[in-house]
């Protein structure tokens, strides 16, 4: 019988870095002012030069500086349609200065400055401001309250924090005298209130402007050396992330982390039949940020995957920024303004579009109906086409579908998009195929803030729902079967690399825990890989529910399986562990 499969095939032929080399130790740190080894692979992306975030924003004005790098709404010096531009050139130059000014409010090389607000130019100055004044950023979410925000600035020792507005800094009233590292509150946007001055606090709260002033306080030549100091094995960036107990921890990011992911990202998506990589494409890249900038996955999509683009490929990518309520709908207004060419979502902002348009399609009738209805099969049909297993064929009408599928696309902004994304969480497949029968395909990524954002992830032309994808190139993954605790071919998902963080900051337990002594970060996710390559997630190791009656309970196919019974519900989490009987904590979507 003759294979119809699609001809790309993933192969695990590259070679990786010797970690029995004494040279590549030690593996992890818990020291935010330690320098790492870069472990280099003898050949493939394993193999490409360790650079800093500060050379690659470098190279990436060097070679694109008069092209638009951030665009937002509403600000001044806005063109025809409302929107302002920060060339590569312009943000360089701001967040030089606002490096020079972290270095005037007291920031000293491998310190931290946090950053709580909502997406915008200032989040990406503050950071990369951060990072040229040999620093790091910690981003906040703004979810968060007092006692959270206090736990992050305590912990990471920051001594500058940069808010947005008077809402988050009423936070940090409450808490400045508590916190012994701190020595200036920057407020991006309106005026600082007089009074909040007046309190005898040492802790002063200023302007952005004023912020910026500051800049004349520091030499040029003091911050060229800051940058020229700083090393690949450094840590430039702080991710907060929760686990299941305690406190969040502070997940400690390298330049190599960010600089070598993000050039995997965009070399990810070159695949076999479009040859494309991002910028290549006779056009400048786009992206939508709107996600939290405090998450792994925004940072390495918001800002160090466009600065890797722009630095090496021949088109510069630009940033807009969505407004505030972009996850309350005006989300599709900002991509019709943007038109991107990449857009990530995740599953919940998946699931929201496609409500919004199941219930137009509701309500559509007669020949409009038929007509939709028809595109949609030949779109369901064609995607399967197309998936891993399929034959590549159009089928019968693919024609006016696709003409269809396209008028949808314009209608929603993602006209231009050639790689679809969802990632943070497991999605759906019903979603999945939703949206595929629209000719809109959802590559699906997995991985952790721990290996600064994506291990697995589908390509548009290697993907099969619910699947993760393949391994990315250049790192190394194996399934940790052990046996009596994992079904046949099942097992802990671990992985290695030079995306692997560097440690969690301050805490030598949880940093031992998660990666071994043989250098292998445990995921404590549980899957398989199957013969196609695809991983396919199964489960999660401390996710056993034990009851007091003994039994052992896998939580995970029952939520699932729940969740696809009740559309309405958001999130189905069992709870039983050494208790009576299961009972379940169930959200409604919104």
């Amino acid at each position: 019988m003759t294979d119809t499969r699609l001809k790309y095939k993933p192969e695990r032929t590259e070679t990786f870095s010797d970690y029995s080399n004494p040279e590549s130790k030690p593996f992890s740190t818990i020291d935010p002012t330690a320098t790492l080894p870069v472990r280099f692979g003898p050949e493939g992306e394993s193999a490409r030069p360790a650079e800093t975030v500060v050379t690659i924003f470098r190279q990436a004005v060097d070679r694109h500086g008069d092209q638009a790098a951030l665009k937002v709404e509403g600000r001044d010096g806005a063109d025809k349609d409302g929107w302002t531009t920060w060339t590569y050139q312009q943000f360089w130059d701001q967040s030089k200065s606002a490096a020079k000014a972290f270095a005037a409010c007291g920031l000293e090389k491998f310190g931290t400055v946090a950053i709580i607000g909502f997406n915008s130019p200032e989040w990406h100055i503050s950071n990369m401001g951060a990072i040229l004044a040999g620093g790091k950023a910690a981003g906040i979410y703004t979810t968060n309250e007092a006692d959270a925000c206090k736990y992050i600035v305590e912990h990471s020792q920051a001594s500058v924090v940069v808010c947005e507005d008077k809402k988050h800094l009423a936070k940090f009233l409450e808490i400045r005298n508590e916190l012994p590292h701190l020595k200036k509150i920057i407020q991006w946007t309106g005026d600082v209130d007089p009074s909040v001055n007046e309190t005898g606090s040492d802790v002063k709260v200023v302007s952005w402007k004023e912020f910026m002033a500051l800049a004349d306080q520091t030499s040029d030549e003091d911050i060229q050396a800051r940058m020229d100091a700083q090393e690949p094995g450094q840590a430039s960036t702080l991710i907060y992330t929760s686990g299941t107990t305690g406190p969040p921890k502070a997940v400690m990011i390298s330049h190599d982390n960010c600089t070598w992911t993000a050039g995997t990202l965009n070399n990810l998506v070159a695949y076999d039949g479009m040859k494309q990589t991002l910028g290549d494409r006779g056009q400048g890249e786009s992206i939508v940020s709107y996600l939290p900038l405090s998450h792994i996955a925004a940072q390495m999509l918001d800002i160090h995957l466009p600065l890797w683009s722009t630095a090496k490929q021949p088109n510069a990518f630009t940033v807009w920024f969505a407004k505030p309520s972009a996850l309350k709908g005006t989300i599709v207004e900002s991509l019709n303004a943007c038109r991107p060419t990449v857009f990530f979502g995740v599953p919940r902002v998946w699931e929201k579009i496609g409500e919004k348009m199941k219930a137009v399609g509701a309500v559509t009738k007669g020949v409009k109906k038929k007509i939709s209805t028809f595109a949609k099969h030949r779109g369901a049909i064609y995607a399967r086409h197309t998936a891993v297993g399929g034959n590549g064929k159009k089928p019968f009408g693919w024609g006016l579908s696709s003409k269809i599928h396209d008028k949808i696309k314009i209608k929603l902004g993602l006209d231009n998009v050639f790689l679809y994304c969802s990632a943070a969480a497991p999605i759906h497949p019903d979603t999945v195929n939703y949206f595929s029968q629209l000719g809109i395909n959802i590559c699906q990524c997995y991985g952790m803030s721990e290996c600064t954002g994506p291990m697995f992830a589908e390509r548009p032309d290697y993907r099969s729902p619910g699947s993760c994808g393949i391994g990315i190139k250049g790192a190394e993954w194996k399934i940790d079967h052990v046996e009596g605790r994992d079904k046949k071919e099942e097992g802990e998902i671990c992985y290695r690399g030079r995306h692997i963080m560097m440690g969690y900051m301050f805490n030598e337990v949880k940093t031992n825990d998660s990666i071994d002594p043989e250098g292998w970060l445990h995921s404590g996710d549980v899957g398989r890989v199957d013969a196609d390559g695809l991983l396919r997630i199964t489960g999660r190791i401390k996710e056993i529910i034990i009851t007091a009656g003994g039994e052992n309970i896998a939580p995970v196919p029952v939520e699932q399986y729940i969740k696809s019974l009740l559309p309405a519900v958001s999130n189905f989490t069992m709870i039983g562990d050494r208790k009576k009987f299961c009972s379940a904590l169930v959200t409604l979507k919104q």
